[in-house]
């Protein structure tokens, strides 16, 4: 059995976005910064969906990240799952 609990929150940045971007724009953009933060790219991981993931994420380098895209113009939504597995 699975519980699974989420919370989803989103920040709205508070400048306007300077350019419109599209999905492999964003995706160059992001990987950019992420390596400007500090971001090791032997952690970035791009799924079968095109989504990017971090694998074991620096907290503080993360928040950066964020910090940076919210610096650029893009809204941010953050959720939190948690997963429960009952054996």
């Amino acid at each position: 059995m699975i519980i699974s609990v989420s919370n989803s929150y989103v920040h709205k940045a508070l400048i306007a976005k300077k350019v419109e971007f599209n999905q492999d724009a964003m995706k160059k953009v992001i990987l950019d910064t992420a390596a400007k933060v500090g971001l090791d790219s032997n952690s970035i991981y791009i799924n079968r969906l095109g989504h990017i993931e971090l694998k074991k994420p620096n907290s503080l380098k993360l928040h950066s990240l964020t910090l940076e895209m919210e610096k650029m113009g893009f809204d941010l939504k953050l959720t939190r799952q948690t997963t429960i597995e009952i054996c």
